[in-house]
């Protein structure tokens, strides 16, 4: 395990060691106010004078610099590019929500971050992939294409989730940490952890975690993680899919505890011009895994070669 200094060392760029302007992109923190006020935080990495914005939005509980190394590896696929990853409300460095927690302000939200551009990319995770998906719904035309990674839409009633397995694990999970390096210790190898990409599992713990009172903890609490579980099922906008415009590729992992590959392709069938991916040996957590094959595909998404129906 890398030493404390070592872990965090060039965080005030994307957080590894640049190889050229080229190769590695720079990066710009900023925040943007939501409709209600809330201020959301984003952080920007910027390769080349010009080339497609792409918008990223994480899954519930993490952070937006686990984009930093698919902007890496973007970085030697692509001449230019804008990566803006926002941090969800509640999340990271952005406001605090009331609860309950209504997943349409997180849409509303990535509007705000994005400040009224039309034709951009969306890149969203779990949470951040339905969100994405919500954005689009109320302001078609936003993006070109949206490339969602096991996006958590749920069927069935439109209702609050108030208890569940989920719901109790997180509101039981340890949030409070020594330093950064016991929470990686702890993290490392562990469960939903066991197959992140070491750049990823580091990334997460410089954006996720806030020193308070001589201890780490994490910027989400658990508590408000679990507001947010409470709230997937409230929302209705799998019921609304067949609106989005834009094309969408669905990635989902063939080890996900969460998409079946039965309803990836009830998501998938569900859009437009929606096409899906099953991706072998991931998991739920498969940006985090494999930061390079989403690398990849967003690349494509921009080219528009993405054409797969369902591996």
């Amino acid at each position: 395990m890398a030493s404390n200094s070592e872990l965090f060392a060039g965080f005030t760029t994307i957080g590894y060691q640049e190889v050229g302007i080229d190769l590695v992109p720079h990066s710009t923190a900023g925040t943007a106010v939501s409709f209600d006020g809330t201020v959301i935080a984003f952080t920007s990495w910027v390769a080349g004078n010009d080339g497609p914005l792409v918008l990223a939005a994480h899954g519930t509980g993490f952070c937006k610099e686990i984009f930093a190394p698919i902007a890496t590896e973007l970085g030697s696929l692509m001449q230019g590019f804008e990566i803006r990853a926002l941090d969800q409300r509640g999340h990271g460095d952005s406001g605090m929500p009331e609860t309950p927690v209504d997943w349409w302000d997180s849409a509303r939200d990535a509007l705000a971050v994005l400040g009224g551009a039309s034709g951009a990319f969306g890149v969203g995770h779990s949470l951040g992939g339905v969100t994405l998906a919500m954005a689009e719904l109320l302001a078609p035309g936003t993006f070109s294409a949206l490339l969602l990674l096991e996006p958590v839409f749920l069927a069935g009633p439109i209702r609050e989730t108030e208890d569940g397995p989920l719901i109790r694990a997180t509101l039981k999970r340890k949030h409070r940490f020594v330093s950064p390096d016991v929470a990686l210790e702890r993290w490392e190898g562990r469960e939903a952890f066991a197959q992140w990409d070491e750049r990823v599992l580091r990334a997460y713990a410089h954006g996720g975690l806030r020193a308070t009172n001589g201890l780490w903890e994490l910027k989400c609490a658990p508590k408000l993680e679990a507001e947010f579980y409470k709230a997937a099922t409230r929302h209705g906008a799998f019921n609304r899919l067949e609106e989005v415009g834009a094309p969408v590729h669905v990635i989902a992992g063939q080890r996900s505890s969460v998409l079946t590959p039965a309803f990836v392709e009830s998501i998938r069938s569900r859009f437009l011009r929606g096409t899906s991916e099953i991706v072998a040996g991931l998991s739920h957590f498969l940006p985090m895994e494999q930061p390079d094959l989403i690398a990849r595909r967003v690349s494509s998404l921009v080219d528009g070669e993405i054409s797969i129906s369902h591996l």
